[in-house]
């Protein structure tokens, strides 16, 4: 009887790389020509590969910071069309905060008028002259939300050593008219996304910070001469509020 053999041959494919690590049109033009140099003898270990590939989403982030979905998409795919999408995100954004903060000063008023809610964002008169003055440099934004923040001023308060000062940094770079002002220490610290630090004044300390303790936003509406202060790390939408309240405040 014979014997029937039967020989199974695997072939095993591996992928050949050539030039890029992506070859998707437009984006590997452009990754190809801004890609990271490194020197020869360098040996990149693999948990620093993504930080060094801003095609990964971890190659943008930095500390507990999340970018903007839509920046981190634009970047990883540069082009006309991704700017564009991009630019119209942020316009729609805008557009619906400037609805939402309506609401919510009516809201806002309505809930403490009737005892459900405290009136935390209490405005008060700026005369004394004890925060420094600052530069207009409102973005290009819509027009309507332009008329709700162009005259907002934000000083921004904060210890080098204050953990919730950095993630109150986070929050204010919302604002295009801040001031962040050290109350402690000898060396300035400095936020990303934020002007530059500068050391409080003792009269700033003395009329602001009382208690010492940090973080402290001063949000004042120089064209009435009018601030409001929130102390703590209050969320984003608190510090909304507070500026929604005092642009639609009466002046004195």
């Amino acid at each position: 009887m014979k014997k029937i053999f039967t020989i199974t041959i695997f072939l095993v494919f591996a992928p050949i790389t050539l030039g890029a690590r992506y070859n998707t049109g437009e984006g590997s033009k452009q990754e190809t020509k801004n890609a990271l140099k490194r020197p020869k003898d360098l040996t990149v270990p693999k948990e620093w590969e993504p930080l060094l590939d801003p095609k990964n989403s971890m190659f943008w982030k930095e500390g507990a910071h999340e970018p903007d979905a839509g920046l981190v998409l634009f970047g990883q795919n540069p082009s006309k069309e991704n700017a564009k999408l991009w630019l119209l995100r942020m316009e729609y954004k805008a557009k619906l905060l400037t609805e939402m903060f309506e609401y919510v000063t009516e809201a806002h008023k309505e809930l403490v008028k009737e005892g459900l809610i405290q009136n935390r964002f209490n405005v008060q008169s700026t005369t004394d002259g004890s925060l420094p003055a600052i530069k207009n440099r409102v973005a290009h934004i819509s027009s309507d939300e332009k008329e709700k923040i162009k005259n907002i001023h934000v000083y921004f308060l904060f210890d080098p050593s204050c953990k919730f000062c950095d993630e109150m940094a986070q929050k204010v770079k919302f604002f295009k008219n801040i001031v962040p002002l050290q109350t402690s220490g000898t060396q300035l610290k400095h936020f990303n996304g934020l002007p530059k630090s500068t050391f409080a004044t003792s009269k700033t300390l003395e009329t602001y910070l009382k208690n010492g303790a940090v973080p402290v936003l001063v949000i004042t509406d120089p064209i009435k001469n009018r601030h409001t202060k929130i102390e703590g790390n209050a969320s984003f939408d608190q510090i909304m509020v507070a500026a929604s309240e005092l642009l639609n405040s009466k002046g004195e």
